[in-house]
């Protein structure tokens, strides 16, 4: 105390001189700049920004940037924008309420304590955000350690008010000065975190700070918080030791003190603190591509502010959104038709594309490949919900098993792989017919028998005979046409009739009337003529409904028979809007008839029942709806099971008038 003593005496006069000094800045050192950096906001990688603050010698705000350099992990970053933003200022006021301070220093006056709360109240009204963008806390001693005033980090001014107007010390005595400070430190660390410039205001007098605080520890806290002391010192004069002990606090944080014997002597500090919650923001395209910690440099004048933040960088990952449990079908319209005209010609195809480490980015490159060899895609894009979609050239890709991958690059340069999709392609082409005559084996040649001499007759008898046999074949023609042309009025009513009940009915999906739906009238069968359909067809569609071009039975001739409204891919097609372009396939195995549905919109049913990509056995009259299409599908029997056949529709009731195979020349059950 006594080298404090003769220190103050020997710089009194100069004291009294220059008079009493409000604010000394922390920066008389010299004329160095100050640059502070906020911990990045790297949410929306590979965007990256961050608030930058750089001080000039007085400890002004610097706005002009131009002459500022940012690197990122030693690479200058030269694609900039800066933008002015008010972020807020996260502010802690610590009381050093010791034992002096209830004292007045004017006789009447105001106590240090109530120019403390007036200061505080003040400080509301004149600088605190008016958008509650501030968050303030106070801390008070508290034996030990320190408490806040109400809750910390307090929004709404007159919660600060209530707060300091209230309060009264609980003892007077030393503070526990330290720990109020590391308190305030670790409010500022949230602030910091939660993008708001913390400041802590100390309120003391500051006659015993170097016995009660850890400068060094409370500085290289302060520096990593990114927290910036202020202090005012209370009492009629400031000391030059006390003036060391707060610079000792403010100067290496870029902070500042004030000597505060009056209520408004701290709106320096104030403003200080208003202005730096104005900062300018900073933003980037990064260009890291690895994970781990990284380093952004921001450096003005010889001088750098720096900051180091965690990063995890991890490629897309990829997986093909494909159902391979059937194959590509491509049909070729003849059978020599090229492999490159083979429909259809190109196969869309889906991948999903995730970010495992949580930063969506775009998409730089992309490739589909096909057994390892790649196959670059156009311009990349991911819609909202993660998908890319493309097309799959397959126009020179015959029969077989391919494996199918999806290689997708993002704009940081980051590789991510599909795993290896087995997709089958089978090509259909119709059966080529052979052009050649076959040439008859050779026989023997019959012996030569000797042929009587006919006997001349007379010439008009032979004109007779001629006469007679044109009248005997002109009449049997005329018999066998009026034979044909009653059948053919035959035919022709009937299926007007069921026409008819065709273009009545409604375009509703089949209704099993079982079920409860409309129970179907007996319908009014086209007979077949018998050359229509020969004994060796195994199988054949009756139309029931929706299907007036087919007023005949249908055939189903061969192992592989489509349907479909498109009959370029077609074999039996109908002219219906339910039904797809290829809608559903008939396939033959040993007499067995099996049905599948070809991804059809509005489905393939059989007996009411829709049916998946799983083939249907058929059986002898099962209903068959191909959308609206009704069908009926029927087997034909060889000759010696037509009478069990018959006796076992007439049992269950499925006997109709093609049962006989009547006037069909047809073998049915």
């Amino acid at each position: 105390m006594l080298r404090r003593q003769v220190l103050y005496l020997s710089i009194l006069p100069t004291l009294i001189l220059l008079g009493v000094i409000s604010v000394i800045p922390t920066s008389a050192q010299g004329d160095n700049y100050r640059v502070r950096l906020s911990p990045p906001d790297a949410t929306e990688f590979p965007e990256i920004s961050f608030n930058l603050i750089a001080l000039d010698s007085d400890l002004n705000v610097i706005t002009d940037l131009s002459g500022i350099e940012i690197t990122e992990d030693g690479l200058t970053i030269s694609d900039l924008f800066s933008e002015t933003v008010k972020v807020g200022a996260e502010v802690i006021f610590v009381i050093d309420a010791n034992t002096d301070i209830e004292e007045r220093d004017e006789a009447g006056g105001p106590s240090r304590r109530e120019k403390v709360r007036d200061s505080i109240v003040r400080f509301v009204d004149h600088y605190m955000d008016p958008e509650n963008l501030d968050r303030i806390s106070i801390i008070v001693p508290d034996e030990q350690s320190g408490r806040f005033l109400e809750e910390p980090g307090m929004v709404f001014h007159n919660t600060v008010k209530n707060a300091v107007n209230f309060y009264m010390p609980d003892e007077l005595g030393e503070t526990p000065l330290n720990n109020m400070l590391e308190m305030a430190l670790q409010q500022a660390e949230i602030g910091g975190i939660e993008g708001r410039v913390p400041a802590i205001v100390l309120f003391s007098d500051s006659g015993q700070l170097n016995e009660q605080l850890d400068f060094d520890g409370l500085v290289e806290e302060s520096l990593d918080s990114q927290a910036v002391f202020y202090a005012a010192i209370l009492g009629t004069r400031a000391d030059p030791w006390e003036i060391d002990d707060v610079q000792r606090l403010t100067g290496p944080t870029g902070g500042s003190y004030v000597h505060m014997p009056e209520t408004n002597d701290a709106d320096p500090l104030y403003n200080m603190i208003r202005d730096r919650a104005t900062t300018s923001q900073l933003t980037y395209q990064s260009l890291l591509n690895t994970s781990g910690q990284h380093t952004i440099v921001a450096e003005l004048g010889g001088v750098r502010g720096e900051v180091v933040f965690d990063l995890v960088i991890a490629p897309p990952a990829v997986s093909l959104a494909v159902d391979n449990s059937r194959p590509i079908l491509r049909v070729a319209q003849e059978a020599t038709t090229p492999l490159e005209e083979v429909e259809p010609m190109i196969q869309p195809l889906g991948a999903e594309v995730s970010w495992p480490d949580g930063h969506p980015r775009d998409l730089s490159a992309a490739s589909l490949l096909v057994d390892g060899i790649p196959r670059p895609l156009r311009a990349p894009v991911l819609d909202g919900s993660g998908l890319l979609t493309f097309d799959w050239d397959i126009r020179d890709l015959d029969s077989g098993l391919y494996a199918v991958q999806v290689q997708v690059e993002d704009e940081q340069g980051l590789i991510g792989v599909s795993a290896p999709l087995p997709v089958a392609i089978v090509v259909e082409r119709p059966v080529l017919q052979p052009t050649t005559t076959p040439i008859p084996s050779p026989t023997s040649e019959p012996t030569p028998v000797p042929v009587p001499t006919p006997t001349p007759e007379p010439p008009a008898l032979m004109d007779l005979a001629r006469e007679n046999a044109l009248f005997l074949g002109g009449g049997a023609a005329l018999i066998l046409l009026a034979i044909v042309v009653i059948v053919s009025v035959t035919l022709l009513i009937r299926a007007g009739r069921k026409k008819g009940k065709d273009s009545s009915a409604g375009g509703e999906l089949p209704t099993d009337p079982a079920a409860g739906g409309q129970p179907e009238s007996d319908p009014t069968y086209a007979i077949m003529p018998g050359f229509a359909m020969s004994q060796s067809t195994g199988a054949y569609l009756e139309a029931v409904e929706n299907a007036p071009e087919h007023v005949n039975l249908i055939p189903i001739s061969g192992n592989n028979v489509t349907l479909g409204r498109d009959p370029k891919v077609s074999q039996i097609s109908f002219n219906d809007r339910s039904v797809s372009r290829l809608h559903a396939r008939i396939l033959e195995s040993h007499g067995s008839y099996r049905i599948y549905d070809e991804g059809s919109t509005s489905g393939t049913y059989v007996n009411y029942q829709r049916i998946g990509l799983t083939p249907r056995v058929l059986s002898n009259r099962d209903e068959v709806h191909v959308g609206r299409v009704h069908l009926r599908f029927h087997l034909v029997l060889p000759p010696g099971e037509q009478d069990e056949s018959a006796e076992t529709a007439r049992k269950t009731g499925k006997d109709d008038t093609l049962a006989n195979g009547e006037d069909s020349g047809l073998s049915v059950s």
